[in-house]
């Protein structure tokens, strides 16, 4: 067991941790490979907006189990400066001393005086003393028992809502449950309506919707879709937000568009995919009427299909690609206007495309992808086009009313667009976990059906990944919709169009940073004019100065960016207190860059990561950051 001679400091910030994160992360290059993915831990951690809700004493034991496995003195040193900067951790190791200490004192008082005993009996309750004396806010040595779990570590209360490491023995009354979540919920980003200073995340206009939509939650709460017999009400809420949402993204009313809600985003497009994987199969070998793509007989007689994307595309079809196991093909978008194009499609695709996406708009600069250009060369090659506009489909239908030249058309008005996602619980104000998946056919839609026709338990069929399901947040999208009809929707996008225009024009006044793309709604991606003179300003320099101030933003990489997403919780006026912010911010970040100043914030830390050529490494660090995340 080593211990760890540590001085702690204050509680840890953001800079704070990058500036300590960007020196092990200078070192990264000369170490082998299974060191790398520990000293670089923290790398996961600084991209955190909630540093220090997030570090968990998981991550910590998982290191240290290396480190005492490999009896690696650089990485005992790494561990130790984490130990210094991570307050939970303190936490954790002022318990496991005072532990010590009470289990020394209770040994050692069988063959002590009483009057020795008492002392002793005292002292415990303060911070033992390691060699040399001091006590653990100067420099203690901290022992870490290899055979203790994390868990074990924080049974008792520090705060008098301990963290909870198994069901508890007895029943807890309804006002103490009530009060720890409110108090926890402290803890959380808070906004008053119009002024939250937080890019995307909330997506609700005003605090009187959302407890319209948390009484409607209460209603049906205990309803699942799953039992449709039991609880009708919830499929007419479904086939009615279908309905809804074709009439903003099918406005021809084209025969035979048809849908299902979904949980969210992520499980459209991959229902989406899993459709598409599997009118693929049927296509290669109509022959064999139970195409699957899981048969071993099946895939020993195809290729394996393949998903083409943009590099902009959401992280979600990754995941598809991941869960479905067919491969999936990255293109990379015109650098000017940072979109996916008809020609970059046409040289990826082969006999093995099962299907082409497109991006309304696209997550990282809010642009809209060559929707009718591709869907017409995806029309004349028989395969298919998903149309991804889970962020803008309950938006962009009113901004191409309001502003028809930000926006091309991108729905089923376009021949060749075979499925489109859109998400209830973003622009369209539900509570989160909604989203609508429409397709052009019916055809195509029974594909993501799952039926089991040989279950001891009776015939069986799901239209979605989860069997049961949220009745209430279904309910929630339903009555979020109908409260705002399309004035609503309308009213938020002509808000939200005046908050980007705010934020473009304050952008293209300062030498040196410029858009990324033309932003079609209201996410506005700012970048590095490298055009400009000296290479311009660094922008994610100017995002951790705006961090500095309050505003939560998303780092952007491939390449080096940040951008804000306006939503219903943005006013005018905090677009313009943004514009202000930033225009300061680059003038600062300018000073810097003439002084030779490096930022302590994320700059450094997306920098050197952002070009680490192990990107294996990379992805362990957030597996192990993923794994802090969940504790146990």
């Amino acid at each position: 067991s080593f211990s760890f001679s540590i001085q702690p400091q204050g509680r840890m910030t953001s800079a704070s941790v990058s500036s300590f994160l960007s020196e092990s992360l200078q070192n990264m290059k000369n170490m082998p490979h299974t060191h790398t993915q520990y000293h670089g831990v923290l790398f996961a951690i600084a991209s955190s907006s909630i540093v220090s809700t997030l570090v968990t004493l998981k991550v910590y034991r998982a290191c240290y189990s290396c480190a005492s496995a490999s009896r690696d003195v650089g990485l005992v040193s790494f561990l130790a400066g984490i130990l210094k900067e991570c307050p939970c951790i303190r936490s954790y190791a002022r318990e496991q001393i005072q532990r010590v200490a009470r289990e020394s004192n209770s040994r050692s008082s069988s063959s002590s005086s009483s009057n020795n005993s008492e002392k002793r009996s005292s002292s415990s309750e303060e911070l033992p003393k390691a060699s040399p004396p001091a006590p653990l806010e100067d420099n203690a040595a901290v022992p870490l028992a290899e055979n203790n779990s994390a868990s074990d570590a924080v049974s008792e209360p520090l705060d008098r809502d301990p963290l909870v490491t198994h069901l508890p023995e007895e029943s807890t009354t309804t006002a103490i449950v009530l009060k720890r979540a409110q108090k926890r919920a402290k803890d959380d980003t808070q906004w008053r309506d119009g002024e939250s200073k937080m890019s995307g995340t909330v997506y609700m206009a005003t605090t009187e919707h959302l407890n319209t939509l948390s009484e409607v939650y209460a209603i049906y709460a205990h309803a699942n879709p799953l039992h449709a017999d039991s609880f009708p009400s919830i499929p007419r809420m479904e086939q009615e937000i279908i309905a809804m949402a074709r009439s903003l993204l099918d406005p021809q009313t084209t025969e035979g568009v048809c849908g299902c809600v979904t949980s969210g985003g992520t499980e459209s497009i991959l229902l989406a995919c899993k459709a598409a994987r599997d009118a693929w199969c049927h296509r290669q070998a109509p022959w064999y009427a139970g195409a699957s793509y899981a048969s071993p007989h099946f895939r020993a007689a195809t290729d394996v299909p393949e998903i083409i994307v943009a590099r902009s595309a959401h992280a979600a079809f990754w995941k598809a690609a991941s869960w479905l196991n067919v491969r999936i093909v990255v293109l990379e978008v015109d650098p000017s206007t940072m979109r996916l194009t008809a020609a970059a499609v046409r040289r990826r695709i082969s006999r093995r495309t099962m299907l082409v996406v497109a991006s309304a708009p696209c997550y990282p600069h809010g642009v809209v992808d060559d929707v009718q250009a591709i869907a017409d060369l995806c029309k004349r090659r028989g395969i298919p086009l998903h149309v991804d506009s889970c962020l803008g489909g309950f938006c962009l239908p009113l901004v191409q009313e309001l502003r028809p030249d930000l926006v091309p058309t991108f729905d089923f008005r376009v021949p060749g667009v075979t499925s489109i996602s859109a998400d209830t619980h973003k622009f369209g104000m539900g509570q989160k976990g909604t989203s609508v998946l429409l397709y052009r056919s019916k055809e195509m839609r029974k594909f993501q059906y799952t039926a089991v026709t040989e279950w001891s338990g009776g015939l069986y069929i799901s239209p979605t990944l989860p069997g049961s399901r949220n009745g209430g947040v279904v309910a929630t999208a339903w009555a979020s919709l109908i409260c705002l009809g399309r004035s609503g929707l309308r009213a938020s996008a002509e808000g939200i169009l005046q908050a980007r225009d705010v934020l473009v024009d304050a952008v293209s006044r300062i030498d040196g940073l410029c858009i990324m793309g033309i932003p079609a709604m209201g996410v506005v991606a700012v970048g590095t004019d490298t055009k400009a003179p000296n290479g311009g300003i660094d922008s994610l320099i100017v995002m951790d100065l705006l961090t500095a101030r309050g505003w939560v933003l998303n780092a952007l990489q491939k390449p080096l960016s940040f951008h804000v997403c306006f939503t219903g919780a943005h006013s005018l006026e905090t677009a313009r207190k943004l514009a202000s912010d930033l225009a300061e911010c680059a003038e600062e970040a300018r000073r810097m860059k003439e002084k030779g100043v490096a930022s302590d914030g994320k700059a450094r830390v997306y920098g050197l990561g952002g070009t680490f050529p192990d990107r294996g490494a990379v992805g362990d660090l957030l597996i192990h950051y993923q794994d802090g995340v969940l504790g146990v």
